[in-house]
């Protein structure tokens, strides 16, 4: 969500002073920001020769959360299982809407564009009509329109029940390691964490 910083302090969230109250998400640049000075802290002490070493970028918080619930896989415990549905669902987030957007539907990302209708009389053009951004056609549905959006509670519902189980496969990861996940190697081996976990206690 978005916050309120002191001047000369916009998008650092350790200088966070309260949520701004109009719902509104966070600026890209803003998120970034904050992503960078948080991993900058210890224990992590990440600088950017770090973050290039790892090959990490800011986006790969959209991409790795779909990833580890690949390794997961819809083998896992019925609580924390992970489907295709449940990796493309985690993939997205609330992504920003246009304040004028009727409903608050969602921009087409320009990536996916070319997934889209093409316009009468607009030969080659992308449509200006809004639509939530995806990874595939489906996303481009009534079942997307009719969920997500400024006064719509399904698809924010739907990707926080994703994010949970998200976080419990990765908790229970973590007790079986039975060690701080400071000492995890650090590189892809860390996934293996992930695998075969068992039930609840």
């Amino acid at each position: 969500p978005a916050f309120a910083a002191p001047r000369g302090y916009a998008g650092d969230v350790r200088y966070a002073s309260d949520f701004l109250v109009d719902g509104r998400v966070a600026p890209k640049a803003h998120a970034v920001r904050s992503l960078y000075v948080l991993s900058s802290e210890p224990p992590l002490r990440m600088g950017q020769e770090r973050w290039s070493e790892l090959g990490c970028t800011p986006h790969s918080s959209h991409g790795s959360p779909a990833d580890m619930g690949a390794v997961v896989s819809h083998h896992a415990p019925p609580d924390i299982a992970f489907t295709p549905q449940d990796e493309n669902e985690i993939c997205h987030w609330r992504r920003r809407a246009h304040a004028n957007s009727g409903d608050g539907e969602l921009t087409l990302e320009g990536a996916i564009a070319h997934l889209a209708p093409r316009r009468r009389g607009h030969a080659g053009a992308a449509p200006s009509v809004a639509a939530p951004p995806a990874v595939a056609a489906d996303d481009q549905s009534m079942r997307v329109r009719y969920t997500a959006g400024a006064n719509r509670e399904g698809r924010r519902r739907a990707q926080l029940r994703v994010r949970r189980r998200w976080i419990l496969a990765v908790r229970r990861g973590l007790a079986r390691f039975g060690r701080p996940w400071t000492d995890l190697p650090g590189d892809r081996s860390d996934y293996d964490i992930l695998v075969d976990l068992p039930a609840a206690p």
